[in-house]
């Protein structure tokens, strides 16, 4: 059965499915969009389940390509631990390194209301998927659970 990460996943990748973006990209070049996951944050740190799931849920598109970088993301995390204010310039360039046209970042963030019981908080996964080109989002979407 998967888990409740999984599901508010599979919930957000049909909504990236179901935006414009993919159209407007393959009528202006003609050719299935490049898509990379990059360092999902949980608590401030990568990620490695919540990139897993979002590779593997887009993966089973065959609207655009998924390319999984042999660029070590631990070394990503660290340039930008020892430069936060360069953060989006050194993840674009990276990702424009791995030959991606667009970067899907995002993360899962923890409740934030403590007095709640542990059974009753929720969570927020949000995405946003980043053109490369035009360093803009082109979609932005976000699940409670």
């Amino acid at each position: 059965m998967p888990s409740n990460t999984a599901i508010a996943s599979q919930y957000l990748i049909n909504e990236l499915l179901a935006s414009d973006w993919i159209k407007t990209y393959y009528d202006q070049y003609d050719t299935r969009p490049i898509i990379l996951v990059g360092n999902l944050h949980s608590m401030g740190k990568t990620n490695w389940e919540l990139i897993t799931i979002h590779e593997r849920e887009l993966a089973k598109n065959s609207q655009f390509r998924i390319i999984r970088p042999y660029f070590n993301r631990e070394i990503l995390d660290a340039q930008i631990a020892s430069n936060p204010s360069l953060q989006k310039t050194l993840t674009y360039r990276w990702a424009k390194s791995q030959g991606a046209d667009f970067i899907l970042l995002g993360g899962l963030n923890p409740p934030i209301d403590s007095k709640i019981s542990t059974q009753e908080k929720q969570q927020v996964l949000y995405l946003s998927l980043i053109s490369i080109d035009q360093q803009k989002s082109v979609w932005e979407g976000h699940h409670i659970y």
